[in-house]
This record gives structure tokens, sequence and C-alpha cells, in this order.
């Protein structure tokens, strides 16, 4: 099959044709997903504390292993600016249309309060993300 895109009216018409041959394989589409938690906030951390910070979204694209979520720390992979596994994801779930990944902080740096986290969820047909930041505070 040959496409020639022509303007927005061949990248809508394109769209439809591509949702409409997912839908013909038993995939339910209906949108990109959503972010529920953390939102765009700034978490208060104790020095000591050592903080699990949970990202859940809600994805309504039927197929699981087309549905990403991921942390990054100024725009890099967590395991690249990390590589000795201080900060760390936990692993992917995912139960129906609910997807949720860990940040873990196995040790609190100077540097982290510095950083923007973000959680990233990404399907075919869309993404979100919320920005996070860490704030220390004194006892």
């Amino acid at each position: 099959m040959k496409f020639q895109v022509f303007g927005m009216l061949s990248v809508g018409i394109l769209c439809t044709t591509i949702s409409m041959l997912l839908a013909s394989t038993g995939n339910v589409v209906r949108g990109p997903p959503k972010i529920l938690a953390p939102g765009n906030k700034t978490f208060n951390v104790k020095k000591d504390e050592t903080p699990i910070i949970t990202c859940k979204a809600k994805t309504e694209y039927a197929k699981e292993s087309s549905t990403l979520i991921y942390w990054l720390a100024n725009a890099t992979f967590i395991e690249d600016l990390y590589p000795t596994s201080r900060v760390a994801e936990g692993p992917e779930r995912q139960n129906h249309s609910l997807i949720e990944r860990d940040l873990h902080f196995r040790k609190l740096e100077k540097e982290d309060i510095y950083t923007n986290f973000t959680c990233i969820v990404l399907n075919p047909f869309g993404k979100d993300e919320a920005r996070i930041k860490l704030a220390l505070i004194n006892l």
C-alpha cells in the first residue's frame, strides 16, 4: 500500500485508516494515555529518607505491549544518569487499563534536589507526562 500525503486532510484520512486497521485486528482504540499520579508537583523529603514515587497512568489502548511508562532525570534515562542504581526504576506493572512504574531513591544526594524528574507514558496514539521535583525539609 502506498500513501502520498498532500496536506492536513490526507493526514487525517491516513490516521483514520490506521485506526480502522488497528480496530479490525481486535485492538480497541480510544486515545492517548493519561497520568493519574503523581501529577506535576514537589515532594517534600527528609535527608535520610529513601522515597519511592509511583507514576500511575490509565491507558485505553488494549494491547498491553504497546504502552510504555518510564522515568527521566533531566531529560536523561534514569539508568544512564545513575549507573550505580542509587536512583532506579522499578518494574512496570499493568493491570487492564492501569499501568504503573516506581522511581526508587536508595540514598538522597544534594544533586537530587536540583534534578527534574519526569514520568512519561505513551502508546501509539499519544503521550502524557508529569514533572516532579524534590524539596529537602529540615526537622
